[in-house]
């Protein structure tokens, strides 16, 4: 097959794809304001080169157009939009398209990213120069071809849209059901509370529940250290609930040699890193290795999944006791976490609270993995419908 014919097409289409480049179909500008002039309330959308639209109080733009991020974590993301608009100035607006301004989205989502990321420097952070859009090559099927693909891509994200929001609004009432279901710092009875249970929760500090264990990384040989198969976690990977797959791993001669190890009744707490919003918290899964910016808390007398959506229920609390260095580095000492004060109800209270909680959590899970299903099909799609 032709390297102008796309691997995955409609039927009927048959002619091969027309080379062109970005800046022979459509006009190319940036916006010309910094980022601090949105208003919070302002009647026009404000595109930066953030995932997420701002506002303003005045336009530049009236008109069909792709909004492309041209630094930054976000660089080369794309917004479509048409309206009225703004734009900061290392955005770049594409308008007066010379084809389906929907089908170049989905052209340049398939490729821009990589094109940027493959010329820039090692350890160099990748941003979009004009030329890098006006010369871009592009693959150009006939009009009615580039709409089929559009609307059949832009369906597939609506259903990507459509899970995200039942994704977020779950959070949602799951961080609602947490102020709830546990008493708030201070107090001794709950807000809700399930059917036959009264009375006020007892008060416990951490330290009275958990036995604690400090992570470190032992100075031993890197080839006697790394590249085995016992997973070990670090903050970064205190990205889910459950810590199963860790992107490094150590082996069992580091284990020997003193690396500190959690298995399936241990809670893994971040209390050195990137602490803001709140403290990441996860529960292993199997026999595992930790570093120093994490805290191991042996659950001898609490049942871990309740401890979980009990430090969960106060981790807007914990954050408010962790201090910043220099540096920007947040930590919360060890002092002040054993004697944070946690509110324990009876076991069979303990056991309802967590088995709802944990059913939320599971259709989370569901949902999660519905969509990465269908982005990676979509990333499929992408690479067999464009050439």
């Amino acid at each position: 097959m032709s390297g102008k014919v796309p691997a995955l097409r409609f039927p009927r289409y048959q002619n091969a794809a027309q080379p062109s480049k970005l800046g022979n179909e459509a006009k190319i500008e940036t916006g010309n304001l910094d980022a601090n002039a949105m208003v919070s309330n302002g009647r026009f959308r404000f595109y930066t080169c953030a995932r997420d639209y701002f506002h303003i109080d005045s336009f530049a733009w009236d008109t069909e157009a792709l909004l492309i991020s041209g630094n930054g974590a976000n660089v080369g993301y794309i917004h479509y939009y048409v309206g009225k608009f703004n734009a900061y100035q290392r955005t770049y607006v594409l308008t007066n398209f010379g084809l389906y301004a929907k089908w170049l989205k989905f052209q340049l989502e398939k490729g821009l990213r990589r094109r940027l990321y493959s010329e820039v420097k090692e350890g160099n952070t990748p941003y979009i120069v004009k030329s890098t859009l006006s010369e871009y090559p592009l693959k150009v099927p006939a009009l009615p071809e580039q709409k089929k693909i559009a609307d059949f891509l832009t369906t597939v994200d609506k259903r990507i849209e459509l899970l995200k929001k039942k994704k977020a609004k779950l959070e949602e009432y799951k961080k609602g059901l947490l102020q709830k279901l546990f008493p708030k710092v201070g107090e001794s009875v709950p807000e809700l509370r399930f059917e036959g249970f009264e009375g006020k929760w007892k008060s416990l500090r951490l330290e009275e529940l958990c036995t604690f264990r400090s992570g470190k990384t032992p100075t031993i040989k890197k080839e006697d250290f790394w590249h085995g198969d016992i997973p070990w976690f670090s903050g970064e990977s205190m990205t889910s609930k459950y810590l199963t797959v860790s992107r490094r791993k150590i082996t069992k001669k580091a284990m020997l040699s003193g690396a500190p190890h959690c298995d399936d009744n241990h809670l893994l707490i971040l209390v050195r890193g990137n602490i803001r919003k709140q403290i990441p918290i996860g529960l292993p899964m199997l026999i595992s290795s930790f570093n120093q910016d994490l805290k191991c808390l042996l659950c001898e007398k609490i049942d871990r999944e309740f401890l979980y959506y009990t430090l969960q229920s106060v981790n807007h609390f914990l954050v408010s006791k962790t201090t910043l260095s220099s540096l920007g580095i947040g930590k919360l000492d060890t002092p002040v976490l054993r004697r944070i004060i946690m509110q324990i109800p009876i076991l069979n209270e303990r056991n309802l609270i967590s088995d709802f909680l944990q059913m939320i959590d599971h259709q989370h899970t569901l949902l999660t993995e519905q969509l990465k299903i269908i982005q990676k099909w979509k990333k499929g799609l992408l690479q067999r419908m464009f050439v």
